[in-house]
């Protein structure tokens, strides 16, 4: 009989038992599942136990002898469970045994579990799952190979992504080090070694005015994505992120007094509503003659105050806006410009944030109120916009 049926036989007498744990195959290796109280050092909201896995460590192994190791620690949880004195510590040994071997395969999702009670779940999702689902997919992952790890990214990736995908495994390790479960993390010294970013991948690549215009038209002229125009419009003339214009309402937008209140962005990896901004719980922004008619030339009569002004054209749908910037944006509208000569480069749509804040600033307005309209502080706008106005410097106080 194979260990999967062993395994298998002995949970339903696990079961018929009564007993407060069962047995699960994980990462190749026998683990404890059960209902257990919450681990002290997570400082979760609730004290409520719920489903967890204890490690069994190197004796875990899927074979006969593993498996009577694993009935025989049963018993001992079973013990401590009805009697009330059930400890972690008791079993922190066997968890550490487990990924003493430095693997970022096994290092980084337990790095994920503890951050799920500090983290958001879009952080969750956006950043941190994205690294380990490129970790799990790689040959060489142990942390000794911080070298290979940092070259492999740079073969594929941006140096952007880079530093962000190190840095994310170098908190891991970080946390991995104060837990005692390696000796030091070379991913710090790995990450100071990093070229700087070309200027072609800086944050901040802001559109020409020309170019500004050259989008417009053609989102305007296009058949197949015309229906897009009203957003790509609004993005370059309020500089709103995204995230806030997908979730804007008509109920947003006050044409008679003349302002919009941004105060919820659309969490995409959620696909839900989130009631307050990246930076701050609203904001007013001032509608100006230009965008008041681009506005009213889009606005129907029959728009009601609680519909999302942005919808998907196919289902009228919130706008899955990865979806959109990889087929409308970079492979429609900007890869024809970019064929017919009229685009040098591929920008992200986020650009063109940056080129409200970068033609405010061209046009003499003062970096505080830019800062008041777009949600950052005046001390962004100069560190990060000062490059791109040769004529802003930070003043003398």
């Amino acid at each position: 009989m194979d260990i999967q049926s062993r395994v298998a036989q002995e949970n339903e007498k696990l079961k018929i038992t009564k007993s407060y744990v069962s047995i699960v195959i994980k990462n190749n290796k026998l683990w404890l599942r059960g209902t257990l109280p919450v681990k002290p050092w997570l400082k979760k909201d609730s004290a409520k136990p719920y489903q967890q896995f204890i490690s069994m460590g190197k004796h875990g192994t899927l074979t006969e002898n593993g498996l009577k190791y694993v009935l025989q620690k049963i018993k001992i949880v079973n013990g401590q469970l009805e009697a009330g004195k059930f400890n972690w510590d008791d079993w922190i040994v066997n968890e550490t045994r487990v990924i003493n071997s430095s693997d970022l395969k096994i290092l980084f999702p337990r790095y994920i579990d503890v951050k799920r009670n500090v983290y958001s779940l879009n952080t969750i999702k956006s950043r941190l799952e994205q690294v380990n689902n490129w970790i799990q997919s790689q040959q060489f992952t142990l942390v000794t190979d911080a070298l290979k790890i940092k070259n492999i990214l740079l073969e594929t990736k941006t140096l952007y992504s880079v530093r962000k995908y190190l840095s994310e495994i170098s908190r891991c390790c970080s946390w991995a080090v104060n837990e005692k479960i390696i000796e030091s993390n070379p991913f710090i010294d790995v990450i100071k070694a990093l070229p700087k970013p070309k200027k072609q991948e800086l944050d901040i690549n802001p559109f020409t005015r020309t170019e500004r215009d050259l989008i417009i038209d053609a989102f305007e002229h296009s058949k197949k994505y015309g229906c897009y125009s009203f957003l790509v419009q609004f993005l370059f003339f309020t500089g709103a992120r995204p995230s806030e214009a997908l979730a804007l309402q008509w109920k947003h937008i006050n044409l008679n007094e003349k302002f919009i209140i941004f105060e919820q962005i659309l969490v995409q990896s959620q696909k839900h509503i989130q009631n307050s901004l990246k930076t701050q719980r609203k904001r007013k922004f001032p509608i100006n003659d230009q965008l008041h008619q681009i506005i009213l030339d889009f606005k129907l009569s029959s728009h009601k105050p609680e519909q999302f002004i942005f919808t998907n054209k196919y289902n009228k749908q919130l706008i899955d806006f990865k979806y959109w910037q990889y087929n409308v944006w970079k492979n429609g509208i900007i890869k024809d410009l970019i064929d017919q000569g009229k685009l040098s480069s591929y920008k992200n749509p986020y650009q063109t944030r940056h080129t409200f804040i970068t033609l405010c600033l061209d046009s003499g307005i003062d970096a505080k109120d830019v800062a008041n309209w777009v949600g950052n502080s005046p001390e962004i706008i100069y560190k990060h916009y000062a490059g791109f106005n040769k004529d802003l410097k930070v003043p003398e106080l």
